[in-house]
């Protein structure tokens, strides 16, 4: 069977995928955790070049998953590897996709000057409020981005709003939240959108989209 590697979005880690991991029809599932990029300016094709040549070899094509930011780390190491196939959520995988947001952020790049600790406060108390998570859900998204360094906040938003990816994707599947804000434009190309999905669906939702794998992928 093929083995599933997981990446995680900007600021977590593999807690990130704890409620879905064991409703997987797979129990080879490893999460690639982030390490640093070589500098601030180190583009998304070059970091997932990185992380695939530390991979090792095998004959069973892989499956990857990623969400957010590991959503387009996963779609780069897609065009770089075989894989059985690219499961993307809660994220975009081309240029036609791109959040008119970040089209902004191009020319304006505002968000360079949002500091880490405000990355790390925010974060929890909207999925809190929003009711994405639990009390100890939210203690536990917390501790992932405590985790996490400025150098990594302050290059993966640099990287996810740089990525310009024109290459056509293949054998995907693309799960999307219908109240993911952030990546709204990416819905109308998505293969699955869970109705009210919010961009932390990967938490509160983990049954649904563990459904859509499994059918899709392991029947």
């Amino acid at each position: 069977m093929s083995k599933i590697y997981l990446i995680p979005g900007l600021g977590t880690d593999a807690r990130i995928f704890a409620k879905i991991i064991p409703l997987l029809n797979c129990n080879n599932v490893e999460c690639l955790e982030y390490v640093e990029p070589l500098t601030l300016n180190e583009s998304i094709p070059e970091y997932s070049k990185r992380i695939v040549e530390k991979l090792p070899a095998t004959t069973t094509p892989p499956i990857l998953i990623g969400m957010s930011l590991g959503g387009t780390i996963a779609t780069e190491m897609s065009y770089l590897m075989p894989c059985k196939k690219l499961i993307v959520i809660s994220s975009f995988k081309h240029r036609d996709e791109i959040p008119f947001l970040f089209k902004i952020a191009k020319i304006l790049p505002l968000h360079l000057l949002i500091p880490a600790w405000f990355i790390r406060i925010s974060v929890p108390f909207f999925a809190r409020i929003l009711r994405i998570c639990n009390k100890e859900e939210t203690k536990e998204l917390k501790a992932m981005l405590n985790d996490r360094t400025s150098t990594h906040f302050a290059w993966g938003r640099r990287a996810i709003v740089k990525w310009n990816n024109k290459e056509a994707t293949q054998n995907y599947l693309h799960i999307n939240g219908s109240k993911d804000h952030i990546f709204m434009k990416a819905n109308k190309k998505a293969t699955h959108i869970i109705q009210d999905g919010t961009h932390n669906m990967i938490i509160d939702r983990a049954e649904e989209i563990a459904l859509i794998i499994n059918r899709e992928v392991f029947n």
